[in-house]
């Protein structure tokens, strides 16, 4: 039998393997739910995405296991998560602001200022890929205009050429830099969420420095910068500080 015959029934196998544990384990996390055993169906379906396995549905469920043992901090990550992937799923959205009421810490939010909203709701509208594709070409249109305004000898179209390359230029570099932030967010996810039932928020990165504060389980917060096992986090009213980072779980 040739060696490229061999991977491909390799591969076929493994695959097949793969998929009839992933039924497996889907149907046992489902079964033990049903029967209340929440503890069995949260290490089923997490073994799921250990595996290599993401979608809404089992991040869903995931959650809702979490939320029957009373570990508000991981029901809240997993409904995140899942959110994450359907953002317009109702289901999943009633289940955070269920499991938000049991959240200790009721932080209101800055307000945010009326320009930057506005720049986030323009920002939000695409995706890193095609605002990257719109960035190249702005500067295409700006680079050939640019050559309209040096070697056009008709003063109108050296006129159309200059403008042309200056406004594309200009939203080349906005398109570019939204680009850049949507696709840093992706790639180094900044939002995570409290799991220990309370944890004491310092005032430098040290375990003998001072508390400034006291976060609880299920809090959201957004990571500023990591230091060794410390992680720098401020939350939506603005406050900062530093807490292990063992302490959290990241919505990735």
């Amino acid at each position: 039998m040739k060696k490229s015959l061999l991977i491909t029934l390799f591969m076929v196998l493994t695959l097949s393997g793969f998929s009839q544990n992933f039924d497996e384990l889907w149907s046992q996390g489902n079964k033990a739910y049903a029967e209340g055993r929440y503890q069995d169906a949260a290490i089923a379906y997490d073994s799921i995405i250990r595996s290599g396995n993401q979608s809404a549905m089992l991040y869903y469920n995931l959650g809702n296991s979490y939320f029957k043992l009373g570990k508000i901090g991981l029901a809240l990550v997993n409904y995140y998560r899942a959110e994450g992937l359907a953002p317009d799923n109702q289901d999943i959205k009633y289940n955070i602001n269920i499991a938000s009421t049991y959240v200790q810490d009721k932080i209101e939010h800055v307000p945010e200022f009326f320009l930057n909203k506005w720049i986030r709701s323009i920002q939000t509208m695409l995706n890193s890929n095609l605002w990257a594709a719109i960035s190249l070409i702005s500067l295409t249109v700006a680079l050939l205009g640019t050559l309209i305004y040096l070697f056009s000898q008709r003063i109108g179209l050296r006129k159309t050429g200059f403008f042309a390359g200056i406004i594309c230029l200009i939203l080349f570099a906005i398109s570019l830099s939204f680009a850049a932030k949507i696709r840093s967010e992706i790639v180094k996810p900044t939002r995570a969420v409290i799991i220990n039932s309370a944890v004491a928020i310092k005032a430098s990165p040290d375990n003998g420095s001072k508390d400034v504060f006291v976060l609880h389980e299920g809090t959201l917060v957004n990571i500023v910068r990591n230091v060794g096992k410390w992680s720098e986090i401020v939350i939506a009213d603005g406050n900062k500080g530093w807490l292990n980072s063992a302490t959290i779980q990241l919505i990735d």
